[in-house]
């Protein structure tokens, strides 16, 4: 486990493998692959459906490109899962 964060009835973690991994109040966990190799940061945003999470793509040479996501938890895809609506990528250290 490399984040955590709660809200809206969940513990929301972020995995050292990329996936993030949500547990209710049942202690029900589902997850989430959000990154392809590591999580950073989750940051539940008070008041919102908003998840902010900060982690590392392979994306090329090197690979370790610091990426923010944008997930909405109110708002699932054709999965089920949260929808993404931003992202955005730094490149280098």
């Amino acid at each position: 486990m490399t984040s955590f964060t709660s809200g809206r009835g969940h513990v929301i973690l972020g995995l050292s493998d990329g996936r993030i991994v949500f547990v209710n109040r049942h202690l029900r966990p589902s997850e989430v692959t959000a990154f392809q190799r590591s999580v950073d940061l989750v940051f539940q945003l008070k008041q919102s459906g908003l998840l902010l999470l900060v982690g590392r793509d392979a994306a090329g040479e090197g690979g370790n490109n610091a990426t923010l996501k944008v997930l909405d938890l109110d708002k699932p895809d054709k999965h089920g899962n949260p929808s993404l609506i931003r992202s955005g990528t730094k490149k280098g250290n």
